[in-house]
């Protein structure tokens, strides 16, 4: 009779597969946790600007003519054109809209967001690091209201944490495909809102202060590029529209002076 051969690789497979779920499963909870603290705000009337969103840019129904119509600085345009398409989308499967709707999109992105901090940033700094951030901002009142918000903030976010990624992975590695997505993230960022090209200044000086000084005079030409592309991507996305951004811009939303009016433009 032929031998039987006793399979080896089982019981470490096994192991390895148990293993691999136990550390899944800080994400999936704490993932679900943020959807639960979320939840609840999903219900509130829409506010002022959220309703400005909708019948000022959304109810356009044009991707082009939101583009243009840039009249006052609430335009979200990148946010507007998602909603807008998720909007039509819905519109097709289902027959009844309310507001709960319009905030789908947020939440989407703010679950996708602290998923992000507890896949990838768990690697880069830890898993107690990501879980410890992760807890402290779903259970912060601003997580919370932007994160059903009718407007772009969230969205904003999540392509912050993105672009931090792709922006360390190109310095460490010097792959195109990590700076054609950090050129992708950059554009996107400051095409919902303007003032996120401040945000990369931040993410310039957190990729220099990760790596040793002789290593940032090595890689030179990549650092030019992370601080180059994000700017190059605000006046490629706002050139046809520029003399709108600066009018825009002029009417200061209460603020004494042009300088403190784009530090907290929205």
């Amino acid at each position: 009779m032929p031998e039987i051969k006793e399979n080896n690789n089982a019981a470490p497979q096994q192991i390895s597969c148990k293993k691999s779920l136990l550390n899944s499963l800080p994400v999936f909870l704490i993932t679900f946790l943020s959807f639960i603290c979320l939840f609840p705000y999903l219900f509130r009337p829409l506010w002022y600007d959220e309703s400005l969103t909708i019948t000022e840019f959304v109810l356009l129904k044009n991707p082009l003519l939101i583009y243009k119509h840039y009249t006052i600085p609430n335009n979200h345009i990148v946010f507007n054109e998602i909603l807008l398409f998720f909007m039509m989308i819905y519109n097709v499967l289902f027959a009844k809209i309310s507001e709960v709707v319009f905030r789908m999109p947020s939440i989407l992105f703010a679950l996708l967001s602290i998923f992000f901090i507890m896949t990838f940033w768990a690697k880069r700094f830890g898993k107690e690091c990501a879980s410890l951030v992760s807890l402290s901002l779903i259970f912060s009142t601003g997580f919370e209201i932007y994160g059903t918000s009718v407007r772009g903030y969230m969205l904003s976010f999540l392509l912050t944490l993105l672009a931090i990624e792709f922006s360390l992975r190109f310095f460490e590695r010097g792959k195109i495909l990590h700076l054609i997505l950090f050129t992708i993230s950059a554009m996107l960022s400051v095409g919902t809102i303007p003032s996120n090209i401040v945000l990369f200044a931040g993410i310039f000086l957190l990729v220099v202060s990760e790596n040793e000084i002789s290593e940032a005079k090595k890689n030179w030409i990549r650092l030019f590029l992370l601080a180059f592309l994000p700017l190059f991507t605000f006046f490629i996305f706002y050139l046809p529209i520029f003399p709108k951004l600066i009018k825009a811009l002029s009417l200061r939303e209460g603020w004494e002076n042009e300088w403190l009016t784009t530090v907290h433009f929205y």
